[in-house]
């Protein structure tokens, strides 16, 4: 195999660039001007490789990120906006293997795989935009209209599979023991966020029956799922 991942950048206009450019198209440019556009931007990429212990691996061609070990997207994968607060992006981060994929690499039967990272998702307003709408977006800009109404796409949700009800139940429980000890000074300290609603899963599992097939015929991926692929 001679295969190398590829990227292409949408948005993130930078009214203070010495280029004016309207869409910052790599990510392989000053950190500080990516940052302060992550909100706007919407990035596709090619021939990358989940692992099974987690990770994302971009195979950077000859002069790509010289002498990096990672990059940084660039986006935010939460698509969150600052709601009136002052919330930094949370960005996606890649390995820089400095090579080709593996011969052995395994692929996903679908072209196109849109990640989405769920904020909120018991609320419908959330799941929609900031989750569904801005997927739907990016892929309209990025590869048109004919592919983002076409069953080639598939959405892999990040982390666990929020529509195992067991699953979630079970960390529910373990997040209100944990809260419960740190509230009773036994535990190291007291967490910081509330545990997820006792409902999110059945609503994750609702929208995602009836407002799934809007976007594409192909089931829901989950990160934890393709994770347990790869190993």
């Amino acid at each position: 195999s001679c295969m190398r991942s590829a990227h292409h950048c949408l948005g993130g206009w930078d009214p203070v660039s010495p280029t004016q450019s309207v869409d910052l198209g790599s990510v392989d440019a000053p950190w500080s001007q990516l940052s302060r556009n992550q909100y706007e931007r919407g990035c596709l990429f090619r021939n990358i490789c989940f692992t099974g212990s987690g990770d994302w691996n971009y195979y950077a061609s000859p002069g790509e990120f010289l002498e990096a070990e990672t990059l940084r997207a660039g986006v935010d994968v939460l698509s969150r906006g600052g709601f009136g607060r002052d919330l930094p992006p949370r960005d996606r981060i890649f390995r820089v293997i400095h090579g080709v994929l593996p011969e052995a690499a395994g692929w996903l039967t679908t072209p196109t795989l849109v990640h989405v990272s769920l904020f909120a998702p018991s609320n419908i307003g959330h799941f929609l935009g900031n989750g569904l709408f801005p997927a739907f977006h990016a892929v309209w800009r990025l590869l048109g209209a004919t592919v983002a109404t076409q069953p080639s796409m598939q959405l892999l949700f990040g982390g666990p599979n929020q529509t195992d009800l067991g699953y979630m139940r079970r960390q529910r429980q373990r997040c209100v023991r944990e809260a419960e000890a740190a509230a009773s000074g036994a535990g190291s300290a007291p967490r910081q966020r509330a545990c997820m609603d006792e409902r999110t899963p059945h609503l994750v599992s609702k929208f995602i029956a009836e407002l799934l097939p809007a976007l594409s015929d192909a089931p829901a991926l989950w990160e934890s799922s393709v994770a347990e692929m790869a190993a």
